[in-house]
């Protein structure tokens, strides 16, 4: 912000304003007066602000290509990974043994449940792990699919205790 010194026309008195400042009072005297920007000094200022748009727009577009670049690299890479082939595995021995579980709980073995109802959760837990991890569905925390998978082995522990 650059400062001008001017002379009031009232007094004479040496009124200092900023280039921002529309209305210019005379300390000295009062005497205010509106200043009005030359037609060439608005143009500069509707010029000024288009370009600091267009900058931020700029930004904000080369971010926007930046994360897509990043999740699609991250997508690539949990499809290839060795993560992705043991979730799947463990997502389909989960849902067996937890069905398993459900049928002699049918039959009357009721202490086949918990594991089983445990199991479910972690089939669920790796399925939604392996919808996350290729953003299939779209998360703004870019490890929840990690987290997931971490809780459905860690989950393993409680379910083979139920298990006779």
């Amino acid at each position: 912000m650059e400062r001008i010194s001017l002379v009031c026309p009232n007094c004479g008195g040496i009124v200092t304003v900023s280039d921002n400042d529309q209305i210019i009072k005379c300390e000295f005297c009062g005497y205010s007066v509106l200043m009005a920007d030359s037609d060439m000094v608005k143009t500069e200022k509707i010029r000024s602000e288009t370009y600091k748009e267009v900058e931020l727009k700029k930004l904000a577009f080369e971010k926007e290509v930046f994360d897509e670049k990043r999740q699609s690299e991250r997508a690539e890479k949990f499809k290839n990974s060795k993560l992705k082939k043991c979730n799947i595995a463990f997502c389909i021995i989960c849902v067996l043994l937890s069905l398993g579980g459900f049928e002699n709980f049918k039959v009357g073995m009721t202490r086949y449940f918990l594991s089983s109802a445990i199991m479910m959760i972690q089939a669920v837990l790796f399925g939604l792990s392996l919808l996350f991890g290729p953003n299939i569905i779209k998360t703004k925390n870019e490890n929840l699919y990690l987290i997931l998978s971490v809780v459905a082995y860690l989950l393993f522990i409680p379910s083979l205790m139920f298990v006779p």
